[in-house]
């Protein structure tokens, strides 16, 4: 077994003890010519549902995750998702909406710096996507 297949082998084991059932929802806008609308968000595709690890920013100085509030990227109250690498987060689709919890549960918008990859020998093993709470539970345009 490659080294690759240990550390997925190793992620898969921490999902099995510390995930949260999640879905994410896939938006595209539709611009309307008629009226001065911004574009409407519709729903493209089905429902996804995966198993991620849901966990606050690390807030020690020097961290990634507090140089990213420092420069304004990220809010205090942003968390991050720990997903498969083989989840899609970029694409055709302009928006995400990711539910934490199910059958209900809250919901978050993928904030645009997107999913970060860490690989193993050019293996994606899995993505840490930062997120933000949605406090009215809908995307703009939703």
């Amino acid at each position: 077994m490659g080294i690759d297949q240990n550390f997925s082998a190793g992620f898969r084991r921490l999902l099995d003890k510390a995930s949260v059932p999640c879905r994410i929802r896939y938006f595209t806008t539709l611009q309307d010519d008629v009226y001065d609308d911004a574009g409407t968000l519709v729903v493209s595709g089905n429902d996804f549902w995966f198993s991620a690890i849901h966990n606050s920013l690390d807030k020690k100085e020097g961290s990634t995750d507090s140089n990213l509030v420092e420069q304004g990227k990220l809010r205090t109250t942003d968390t991050k998702l720990y997903m498969n690498g083989s989840i899609v987060l970029t694409g055709d689709v302009n928006q995400f909406k990711v539910q934490v919890g199910s059958p209900t549960g809250d919901q978050y918008s993928l904030i645009p710096a997107g999913g970060v990859d860490q690989d193993v020998n050019s293996v994606t093993i899995y993505k840490c996507a930062y997120v933000r709470r949605l406090t009215n539970g809908s995307l703009i345009g939703e």
